[in-house]
């Protein structure tokens, strides 16, 4: 028995170019999913993949789970951290939730970064 994989595969919806722009431009999963017709789930597995393996274009590893590129930096953690800068003050500067300026300054997230 063969196993057809990517557009040989009868029931593929995305196509090798649809993964290597997946791959390669920092929209999200569900953005892309929409415009694609399929799941943010099945863009996700792509995108770092899990699936489409033999695509060239390799999985960017600077993408978060969600598929857009993370707002916060290591330096930008640090720089928070040693800032008397609000939560909400950063937060709209860098375009991302409080919560997650808070979780990074009281080292719940990025744990990695002194």
């Amino acid at each position: 028995m063969t196993i057809c994989g990517g557009e040989d595969n009868g029931r593929a919806k995305l196509t090798e170019a649809d993964v290597i722009k997946i791959r390669t431009e920092p929209r999200s999963d569900a953005d892309w999913g929409r415009t694609l017709g399929v799941t943010k789930e099945a863009v996700s597995a792509a995108r770092r993949g899990l699936t489409w393996r033999h695509v060239d274009a390799p999985p960017d590893p600077t993408l978060k789970h969600g598929g857009a590129p993370a707002k916060l930096t290591d330096d930008l953690v640090r720089e928070i951290r040693m800032s008397a800068k609000s939560n909400a003050a950063w937060a709209r500067e860098i375009g991302c939730s409080t919560v997650a300026v808070w979780l990074a300054r009281i080292r719940r997230t990025w744990k990695h970064v002194e």
